[in-house]
């Protein structure tokens, strides 16, 4: 049999074997040797539904991301908890997750907004419009600290206390498109994509340099390890010098390019794609 396997999000612990890959109707594939073979983990084990949006692992623990909730294993994904509404999340269709310091960050789609849990999902504090943040579709979340930034479709909302209080940062103030799909930090630097380009702020968020060499593409996923990564819908980029300058990858052309993950100190990137296939594809691109 075969189907379509799209790699919504990729995960590779460091100094590990083991890949974690979301699919958009399999659920989740975990391999413990590298990609060579793989196990599928979905709704018969648990899992809240096959459609993953995101997922992240820390501290043993695998965190998904579904239209149906938040599902957590500490058991690489032999059994699941699912988080969703009944907990007090705004909204069962999560577009992408974060988690630091035993802190879970949520964005949502469908006018879910955004959520925070400290309890491991068990209750959640909810943002949405009417307290700060741009839009209540929520599309990429990174926190630094005590700085949180949420993407959404009307900007880029930044808070400096923890999800208190809100500034959304749109086209007037630089940005190439209001809709927001991928934040990195890499140093001082932070790195956010948009529909129709990349920019760079210095100065977190307030001021934005463009990055000319990616254009106006639709950025899907940024990466930092050594290197910053940025996947597109049309080619996949590369940049040594913390996103000021980019080059593409000749090997994968113009091919969109849904995910990518890279651990410093090594020279594998995966690049999770969109392939009619009976096993995930992951495309190991050199790192130089």
């Amino acid at each position: 049999m075969r189907f379509l396997i799209l790699l919504i999000a990729i995960w590779r612990l460091a100094q590990s074997e083991k890949i974690y890959a979301g699919t958009y109707q399999q659920g989740v594939m975990i391999s413990l040797d590298g990609g060579q073979t793989w196990a599928t983990k979905n709704t018969t084990h648990g899992l809240g539904n096959n459609h993953v949006e995101a997922l992240f692992v820390s501290n043993g623990k695998i965190y998904v991301a579904t239209t149906s909730g938040l599902s957590i294993s500490e058991d690489e994904g032999s059994t699941w908890t699912t988080r969703n509404a009944a907990n007090g999340l705004e909204n069962d269709h999560l577009e992408t997750i974060f988690v630091s310091d035993g802190k879970i960050y949520i964005g949502t789609a469908e006018e879910g907004g955004f959520s925070t849990s400290s309890d491991g999902g068990r209750t959640w504090v909810n943002k949405k419009t009417k307290d700060g943040l741009g839009h209540n579709n929520v599309r990429a979340v990174l926190a630094v600290g005590n700085t949180i930034y949420v993407g959404t479709d009307n900007g880029l909302s930044i808070s400096d206390d923890g999800g208190r209080t809100w500034t959304t940062k749109r086209e007037t103030d630089g940005l190439p498109s209001k809709y927001i799909r991928a934040v990195a930090v890499i140093g001082n630097k932070l790195i956010v994509g948009t529909r129709t380009g990349l920019v760079v702020s210095l100065d977190k968020g307030r001021t934005f340099q463009g990055a000319n060499e990616i254009g106006s593409k639709w950025i899907e996923w940024i990466a930092v390890a050594d290197k910053v990564y940025a996947a597109t819908r049309a080619g996949f980029y590369i940049s040594d010098d913390s996103g000021a300058t980019w080059r593409k990858s000749t090997e994968l052309g113009d091919k969109r390019i849904q995910s990518v993950f890279a651990i410093a100190g090594t020279s594998k990137v995966y690049v999770g794609t969109s392939k009619d296939c009976t096993s995930p594809k992951i495309v190991a691109a050199a790192g130089s």
